[in-house]
């Protein structure tokens, strides 16, 4: 017992180390710089520009022009830019959550894919990227189509104004006040995950489901068995998963075709568990499983169309 409480406190994902670092050392400057931008957009004038151009491409899509920009700043932290979707338009919200948790990967992530990507042959970086843009539009088709509700407003085109001078100072203050305050929201779920996560390490659960995920990555997905715990650990945070790819890749590991497919498993794989806990705080529990299991399912079926193209 004395050496799971030192081990659930201290571990990899210890309650007193890897959770508070996490928490108030990369969510908290991460939320706050998204809010920030976001707030100088909106204060400059330079969001109203924008949404006057692309609002009505994106209502097909079931998102708004600040949605979009949510999106877009999702390829900082996704855990963040979950915090910054609008409120008031659930439809919205849940379209804008769902293409956050399953299509847009976070920078670390991004960083550590790069890095792989530009060990391959033209040909698989050609296949990865047309395979992530068109999957992902298909995506955003079938979500606007599917989640009820009303779709946001189009907005008219107004004639062109000059762009707003911003007191900076004036908004630090009430930015980091608001981005303290969603973290502090956020930790309770989060420490819960990692003390679930501890449970699992040091039981030797974690182990146990990367041999039963052997039948899923080997002989559903084509893939070798050294990708069962880079799936696993993607449950918990996918730049994790991505680094642990990266080790086995540098090794010699995998075929470029099994690296592809891989990434593209990556990519569309279900929410690390920072996300899943403000997915949670936001759409409450019955909307975040439906987008966490539907997140399994589409990387699914995107792993397996890509493994019968390319292997």
């Amino acid at each position: 017992m004395k050496e799971f409480i030192i081990f659930s406190l201290t571990g990899s994902f210890g309650l007193l180390t890897s959770a508070p670092i996490y928490l108030f050392l990369v969510l908290l400057p991460a939320v706050f710089i998204i809010n920030l931008l976001q707030a100088i957009l909106i204060g400059s004038g330079l969001f109203q520009k924008f949404s006057t151009h692309i609002s009505g491409q994106l209502s097909a899509g079931g998102l708004s022009a600040s949605s979009f920009l949510s999106v877009l700043m999702g390829f900082g932290c996704v855990t963040a830019a979950l915090s910054s979707l609008a409120k008031e338009n659930k439809r919205e919200r849940i379209i804008g959550s769902a293409i956050l948790c399953i299509a847009v990967p976070c920078s670390a992530q991004v960083a550590i894919i790069a890095s792989m990507i530009f060990l391959l042959d033209i040909y698989y970086i050609i296949f990865f990227f047309l395979f992530i843009i068109l999957f992902t539009l298909v995506l955003v088709f079938m979500l606007g189509k599917l989640v009820p509700g009303c779709p946001p407003i189009i907005i008219p085109s107004l004639p062109s104004m000059p762009i707003r001078k911003i007191n900076l100072r004036s908004l630090i203050a009430p930015v980091f006040k608001s981005s303290a305050n969603f973290v502090l929201e956020t930790a309770p779920v989060f420490l819960i995950g990692c003390f679930i996560v501890s449970i699992m390490m040091f039981t030797g659960v974690f182990a146990f489901f990367c041999e039963a995920m052997s039948a899923y990555t080997q002989g559903f997905l084509n893939l070798p068995s050294e990708a069962s715990p880079i799936f696993l650990l993607g449950l918990i945070k996918k730049d994790l998963s991505a680094t642990a790819m990266l080790t086995i890749v540098t090794m010699g590991g995998f075929s470029q075709g099994e690296i592809v497919v891989c990434l593209i498993m990556l990519t569309f794989f279900v929410p690390c568990m920072a996300s899943l806990a403000v997915l949670i705080r936001r759409e409450k529990l019955p909307v975040s499983l439906l987008i966490w299991f539907g997140s399994l399912i589409i990387a699914t079926i995107a792993g397996k169309l890509a493994s019968l193209l390319i292997l």
